[in-house]
Parts: structure tokens; C-alpha cells; sequence
């Protein structure tokens, strides 16, 4: 005899949906109903984007102190910069590097993980 799960059909591949399929069970006189049911597919909600407020001439400017002072040591940087956490100096960072990336062009290209050279290249802009 088959088991349970060998006598269940792919819901999925059913050529005709709505068609209610009886199984049957190992026991007589016990059956399970399954109904392939048309349901709309919902779409996966959008992730919240983030609320941060923009930043100031000021912060940005202590940003740029503080990354010429102590590199790409983000919790440093956050604590120059007091007004920002740490995930929001990250990316703005990354943000800056993405921008000035689509500004040179594919021919001079920063790698954000050269931090040296990057860093360098932001506080020259």
C-alpha cells in the first residue's frame, strides 16, 4: 500500500482548478477531500522604506571631517557626527560611493572596499 503522502497530488499541476479530488486513505471508509481553490495571488507587501530625515550642510560637513580624520570607521564617524546612528552613516557612505560611481562612469570605477583610495577621491570631490 502507498503511503498518505505518495496518494497526494501536486495542487499546483492539477489541469483543472476547482476539481475537488477525494483521496483515500490506507484506512476503508476514511478519505480526505482536497479542493484545488482558485486564489488570487496577493503580492508580497513592499518592505517600509526608511524615514530618515536629510542631511544638513552641517552634518555633512562633519561627516567629511570626521572621514578624513578617522577613515571609514563608521561608529567613530557617528560619534562626530552625533546627530546620525551608525546604519545611517553607513549608508550614507555607500550612497556617496554609489553616486559617484554612476558620475565617473564605468572606465573609473571606485571599489568601496578600497577604502583608501575611495575615501580619498569623496574628500578631493
Amino acid at each position: 500500500m502507498q503511503s498518505e503522502a505518495q496518494n497526494l497530488l501536486d495542487l499546483n499541476t492539477q489541469p483543472h482548478p476547482g476539481i475537488v479530488v477525494s483521496i483515500q486513505n490506507e484506512d476503508p471508509g476514511v478519505s480526505s477531500c482536497l479542493t484545488n481553490a482558485v486564489m488570487p495571488q496577493q503580492p508580497t507587501p513592499k518592505k517600509p522604506t526608511r524615514q530618515w530625515a536629510a542631511w544638513t550642510r552641517q552634518e555633512e560637513e562633519s561627516f567629511f571631517t570626521a572621514l578624513r580624520h578617522v577613515g571609514k570607521n563608521f561608529e567613530k564617524i557617528t560619534c562626530r557626527v552625533q546627530s546620525k546612528n551608525k546604519d545611517q552613516v553607513r549608508h550614507y557612505y555607500y550612497r556617496l560611493v554609489r553616486r559617484m560611481n554612476k558620475l565617473l562612469g564605468p572606465g573609473l570605477c571606485l571599489d568601496a572596499k578600497n577604502s583608501k583610495d575611495t575615501n580619498a577621491a569623496m574628500l578631493r570631490w
